[in-house]
């Protein structure tokens, strides 16, 4: 655009120059003479701006800049503006917008409060969407507001407006028709944050018993923010919807019929992470306990490395492909709002509590990698315990990395040994290994605490039938559901003892175990095969 684009400057200083020549161009202004024809910047930025080009650079800048026309001084402003953006504070992508516009159902005229508004994506394409809407956008980042407003300035979108505040602790008193929250993806809050919550849940009548997750703080703050047949749409990571953590207010929330819908996104909707995430609909009006699943998982389309949800098919996936449970079934999969529960049929037959069919569930040693380095060996002669870390086990359940050798001296770790037969599974993560202990003669092998260890017991429950329940898919969805925490997830050796898994009679898990040794031992060959086959094809390829 003009020589400008030739200038090595500072995005701040294209900024106001390019701010100087939009309010010009709408001013009907062709040139200008002086600096002092321009009346809509501060003097702190004028100042800079002589600073920085000088007054006699900043004139000729501006009048060249006025050559362009008014659509093509927008767009340059709005590549500076994108351009400032840093890798921590994407933008919701649009097509995720259009999405959670379409679950609104925005009438024109209404009034709409976003929470975590950051650079105003979601309230720009809002605008462009609907005729005379008003927008209060909250954050407490003031950069990010400060591009939002020069956004809409840009845009000449006065009926948006945007305040600095912290959501999680400073009350909003204003009501709204309508309420999104793109929530970013905290972990931890302070006290603070549960004091300011004590009044909101008093005037919305829910019991807040111990900490819960941003999300759910963020849906009872937007609750508090809407009109009596208000509506809203709140972005989350998926172990919100099924964790430990949330599962009371959970509860609450569904039980007075809050939530109309959850509808999940597709994965890798950002080049900078790949977060689950989905959007939980909600609806304060709405007395009705069934909750609808969309599931927009697959709908997408490839752009380069990045996925955008196909908008079109998703419309037609939520109008008609959607399902309705209703609370007796969620009540039954403890107040879970994971989709997979209802999609198929996860009832476990011939169910019992898996702390009833084993003879122990630990967790491994809880041991920092400062303290195994200290007591790290090389060789076997001087070592007492090898240990396994999570990472020692691959996606297919296999040991596929040489084990850490260590001398504990005199510290007894014996509690923490593995035996033969033995179910070891991730403590931690949103991906679950599991895997099956093989241990030969004489190894003294223990779990480090990344590790959740079950020992079954075999006249009731056969390891290999256990692992392989929990590699199906019935299995995931249960492992899912007793997760705890939302950012990195967890699973409590309390709620893997309770948690329910088919046991049916011992020779019917023999059926099951036969067929499964077969399939295995044809991978074992045909892998073994495998790599015979490419040793000799690299042996035909040392004689070219």
């Amino acid at each position: 655009m003009g020589n400008i684009l030739n200038e090595v400057i500072g995005n701040n200083s294209k900024l106001i120059l390019s701010r100087i020549a939009l309010k010009l161009k709408r001013d009907s202004k062709e040139k200008i003479k002086s600096l002092k024809e321009v009346s809509d910047l501060t003097k702190e930025e004028i100042n800079s701006l002589k600073e920085y080009v000088g007054e006699d650079k900043s004139i000729s800048l501006i009048n060249e800049l006025l050559k362009n026309n008014e659509n093509d001084l927008i767009n340059y402003i709005m590549n500076i503006l994108e351009s400032t953006i840093g890798f921590d504070n994407i933008p919701t992508p649009k097509t995720e917008v259009e999405i959670i516009d379409y679950l609104l159902d925005i009438k024109d005229g209404s009034e709409i409060i976003d929470l975590y508004s950051g650079t105003g994506k979601i309230d720009e394409i809002l605008m462009k969407n609907h005729k005379k809407l008003k927008i209060d956008g909250y954050d407490v980042n003031n950069n990010l507001l400060e591009i939002a407003k020069m956004k809409m300035y840009v845009l000449n979108n006065e009926n948006v407006k945007y305040y600095q505040k912290d959501i999680l602790t400073d009350n909003i008193e204003k009501k709204y028709q309508y309420a999104v929250a793109d929530i970013p993806f905290i972990t931890r809050y302070d006290t603070d944050v549960q004091k300011s919550l004590e009044k909101v849940c008093k005037n919305l009548k829910i019991e807040l018993s111990g900490r819960i997750s941003i999300t759910w703080i963020t849906i009872i703050k937007v609750l508090s923010s809407l009109k009596e047949n208000g509506r809203a749409v709140i972005t989350t990571m998926k172990g919100s919807l099924f964790n430990t953590l949330d599962r009371e207010i959970r509860k609450e929330l569904i039980e007075k019929g809050y939530i109309e819908s959850i509808v999940n996104l597709p994965n890798n909707m950002s080049p900078y992470a790949n977060p689950d995430i989905s959007l939980i609909v909600l609806n304060k009006a709405r007395k009705n306990n069934k909750i609808k699943f969309v599931d927009l998982k697959e709908c997408y389309i490839m752009n380069g490395r990045t996925k955008i949800i196909n908008v079109k098919k998703a419309k037609e996936i939520i109008d008609n492909e959607s399902i309705e449970v209703d609370l007796e079934q969620i009540i039954n999969n403890n107040y879970s709002l994971n989709y997979n529960v209802y999609i198929g049929n996860a009832e476990i037959q011939n169910g019992e509590e898996l702390g009833k069919v084993s003879l122990d569930i630990f967790r491994g040693y809880q041991i920092t990698s400062s303290e195994v380095d200290k007591m790290l060996v090389e060789n076997e002669e001087e070592m007492n315990y090898k240990i396994l870390e999570i990472s020692n086990i691959n996606d297919e359940g296999e040991i596929c990395s040489d084990l850490k050798m260590i001398n504990s001296k005199e510290k007894n770790l014996d509690r923490y040994l593995l035996k033969d037969g033995d179910i070891v599974i991730s403590a931690r993560g949103e991906k679950v290994k599991k895997c099956l202990i093989k241990i030969n003669q004489g190894e003294k092998i223990i779990a480090n605490g990344s590790i959740n260890v079950i020992r079954t017991e075999p006249k009731k429950l056969k390891p290999l039938y256990l692992k392989a329940f929990l590699e199906s898919e019935k299995g995931n969805i249960s492992l899912n559901n007793i997760k705890s925490g939302v950012t990195i997830p967890s699973i409590n050796i309390g709620d893997l003892q309770n948690m329910i898994v088919p046991c049916p009679s011992i020779q019917e898990q023999q059926k099951i175990i036969k067929k499964i040794e077969v399939k295995l031992e044809i991978i074992k060959s045909t892998t073994k095969r495998l790599e015979e086959l490419k040793k000799e094809l690299k042996s035909i390829a040392d004689l070219i």
